[in-house]
C-alpha cells in the first residue's frame, strides 16, 4: 500500500540575513572599518595590492584576502559608513544585527 502525499507541502524558510548580520560575518579582530575603508579607496584609486600590502605593513595575502572578503558583501561601502571609521578593531561581540543601509 502506497502514501499520498498531501495535497500542499510546506518547505521551511531560511530567514534571509539582515544588512549587519551579513556584514558582521566579516569582522576581524586585526582589522578596522577605517582600515577597510582605505583598503577599498586605494584599490578604487588603482593601487595594486601589493602597493597596498606594503604602505600599511601587512602582507599582500592578508590585504588581498581582506579584500575579496570585503568585495564579497553587497552595499559594503554603504555599511562601512553606516558603521562609522574607527581606528579600533572589530569586536567579535558587537551586535551589528540593526546595522542598515536604509532607512
Amino acid at each position: 500500500m502506497t502514501k499520498e502525499l498531501p495535497h500542499t507541502i510546506r518547505f521551511a524558510t531560511a530567514k534571509t540575513p539582515t544588512e549587519g548580520e551579513i556584514f558582521s560575518q566579516i569582522l576581524h579582530p586585526g582589522w578596522s572599518s577605517a582600515a577597510d575603508r582605505a583598503l577599498l579607496a586605494s584599490r578604487a584609486a588603482n593601487k595594486s595590492l601589493f602597493e597596498i600590502a606594503q604602505q600599511t605593513g601587512r602582507s599582500t595575502t592578508a590585504v588581498t584576502q581582506r579584500y575579496h572578503r570585503l568585495r564579497s558583501v553587497p552595499n559594503i561601502e554603504k555599511l562601512l559608513e553606516a558603521h562609522g571609521e574607527k581606528q579600533t578593531p572589530y569586536d567579535p561581540e558587537e551586535d551589528l544585527s540593526g546595522l542598515r543601509t536604509t532607512e
